[in-house]
């Protein structure tokens, strides 16, 4: 399993690549929503630390204190990083959600969060559960085909039955590493660009 560590590294590195940037509060929102759409489509958490209703949205604390010094100011992407640290599965989710997300500044990341329930029932200070994560995005999931068709790797329908990510089969593993998410880290700069737009558009 990841750390909230990794998540974020993902999200900076992944930015610095596409020549952007992501503030401290956006970076928080991204690991949020990669962490509910990994619940709602897997049943499992991403990462293991927990997130907390905080007023402006769901903040992971061990996160906050990491990058706090950095106030308003773009977190700073790893100079290097390490892919081996992530599956296939976790790739996709994650470039996806980027895709998604990633073009929404802060404070509309925010707002969108003020009205999720995940949030609202545990704001003050409360502890956002994995539970009641994976309940709501689940619903949100099943309620928008398109939304789990975005987030899902291509041609692999009984990913939300697999017990483990990890654990999927050879045939599955073969078709992820030719999906577009992926090839995109073995690309140049130019060509990584173009596959996340072509994401974004979709």
């Amino acid at each position: 399993m990841l750390t909230c560590f990794d998540v974020a590294n993902y999200f900076c590195w992944l930015a610095k690549t596409l020549s952007s940037s992501l503030t401290h509060m956006a970076l928080q929102k991204h690991v949020y929503y990669a962490q509910g759409f990994h619940l709602g489509l897997y049943g499992k958490p991403l990462f293991i630390e927990e997130i907390k209703a905080w007023d402006h949205g769901p903040v992971v604390p061990l996160l906050w204190q990491e990058c706090t010094r950095y106030g308003s100011n773009p977190i700073p992407a790893p100079e290097y990083l390490d892919i081996s640290l992530y599956s296939e599965l976790q790739i996709t989710l994650l470039d996806r959600v980027y895709s998604k997300f990633g073009h929404l500044n802060a404070f509309l990341l925010s707002e969108m969060t003020h009205n999720e329930p995940t949030w609202k029932n545990a704001y003050p200070q409360g502890v956002i559960t994995t539970d009641a994560m994976k309940e709501f995005f689940e619903t949100c999931l099943n309620s928008d085909n398109s939304l789990k068709n975005c987030l899902l790797p291509s041609n692999n329908n009984n990913l939300k039955q697999q017990p483990d990510v990890n654990s999927v089969t050879p045939t599955v593993e073969s078709n992820l590493r030719k999906s577009k998410g992926f090839q995109a880290y073995l690309a140049s700069k130019n060509e990584r660009s173009e596959v996340y737009r072509r994401l974004a558009e979709s």
